[in-house]
């Protein structure tokens, strides 16, 4: 979801790639749906380990996933700035359809707010 969030936002500004130490083999279709529905392309979207960025070399990491902050980076990211904003998972989030689509929308939210963020940093 930052992924497509944040590219679409930056538009070419920043280049913002997702990956995780334990992906889970596909997006899940609630966030494909959620981005959708919110106006973000999601074509290219698919889920990544972190192992398929070796030869990226982003300037800053961002880690989301609530257990995220404790994991440590890979080596080859060794230079790059981290910033930990911790996100609770939406496709953990139990209930109602009603439940579960405020809590992708409320991420998806958090994620607009982070990339601006970024992007009037980046401006500075």
């Amino acid at each position: 979801m930052a992924e497509a969030i944040t590219n679409q936002l930056a538009n070419g500004a920043i280049e913002a790639r997702s990956a995780g130490s334990q992906p889970e083999g596909q997006v899940h279709p609630r966030a494909l749906n959620a981005l959708q529905q919110a106006g973000y392309k999601t074509g290219n979207l698919r889920s990544k380990s972190w192992d398929e960025l070796q030869d990226f070399q982003p300037e800053l990491i961002v880690t989301l996933c609530d257990s995220a902050a404790g994991e440590s980076c890979p080596l080859w990211f060794d230079d790059s700035q981290k910033l930990h904003r911790g996100l609770p998972d939406p496709s953990r989030v139990s209930g109602n359809e009603a439940t579960i689509a405020a809590a992708f929308s409320a991420t998806i939210k958090e994620l607009e707010e982070l990339a601006v963020s970024l992007l009037e940093g980046r401006n500075r």
